[in-house]
């Protein structure tokens, strides 16, 4: 929330500072409103990969061992070997 509150307030300032007419001023509030929304989604992602891995995996295997194996693959092996 804070990266859209930054770009929100960066695009009220501008139209303070530049006093545009009425066309550009919503053109430039419009701009801030999409470059918040923008904003919000990298950072979720971000906060999101870091959280979860790269992956989104965050599935419990089902032998109880949360270790992930090392050719990648997160299923269990018949062999039992994990």
């Amino acid at each position: 929330m804070g990266a859209a509150t930054g770009v929100l307030l960066l695009a009220t300032v501008v139209i303070v500072v530049l006093r545009p007419g009425p066309v550009v001023a919503l053109i430039v509030a419009l701009a801030g409103v999409v470059g918040a929304i923008v904003a919000m989604g990298i950072v979720s992602t971000r906060t999101t990969r870091r959280a979860f891995g790269p992956d989104g995996n965050d599935t419990p295997r089902r032998d109880g061992n949360d270790t992930p194996r090392r050719d990648g693959n997160d299923t269990p092996r018949r062999d039992g070997a994990g």
